[in-house]
């Protein structure tokens, strides 16, 4: 991968480095923001030929920063599209995502089959992306914040004072959405592994 002191390694990178450039197939799809869906074709093509597919998705880094928020926190632009397009492949989808914050995924979390949640992973990123997606490296890590099913449950976290009517659900009645059950997507300290972990 050559000189990594200055250079980041993307995660097109890390796995050519891992698995072998000739083993990977490439389509960029669509940028983060865009509305072009010119490169839908030639990624559902890839998608068809290979045997797994993993896309990654996310912010462009200066969306999250001080000063810097969103109103809507799902995925910016085409890239919700991109992965219903990918998904009539019907070959398995591991889902990159890159944020800087949570991200309402809802429908993306009952479709693909495994989604690896990286943040902003830095300048080795797509090394450690790489080692994980392979095995080298199991992961560990556990959520240290709450990822709502949709921006109308916020603010939603783990110590989040309940209110005077929580939600009981044998007699339908109390505080509750008509649209969405009261759960996050993802609680507070959420996370899987290649492995089962037990804390004593």
């Amino acid at each position: 991968m050559g000189d990594r002191t200055t250079v980041p390694v993307s995660i097109y990178e890390g796995l050519a480095e891992a698995v072998g450039e000739q083993n990977l197939l490439y389509a960029k799809g669509c940028d983060i923001e865009s509305g072009d869906i010119s490169g839908f074709a030639e990624a559902a093509y890839m998608a068809s030929e290979a045997d797994i597919i993993v896309v990654g998705v996310g912010e462009c880094h200066n969306m999250t920063s001080e000063n810097n928020s969103r109103a809507n926190i799902s995925l910016p632009g085409v890239q919700l599209q991109l992965l219903k397009e990918l998904k009539k492949a019907g070959k398995p989808i591991v889902m990159i995502l890159m944020a800087g914050r949570p991200i309402t995924i809802q429908w993306e979390q009952e479709h693909m089959d495994a989604i690896l949640d990286v943040w902003f992973p830095g300048t080795m990123g797509g090394a450690a992306v790489a080692d994980v997606l392979t095995g080298k490296y199991n992961p560990s890590g556990k959520l240290t914040v709450t990822f709502p099913q949709v921006v109308g449950q916020i603010p939603l976290f783990y110590n989040h004072k309940n209110t005077g009517r929580p939600f009981d659900p044998t007699t339908n009645y109390g505080s509750r959405y008509w649209d969405v059950s009261n759960e996050p997507l993802y609680s507070f300290g959420y996370g899987l592994s290649y492995m089962t972990f037990e804390y004593g």
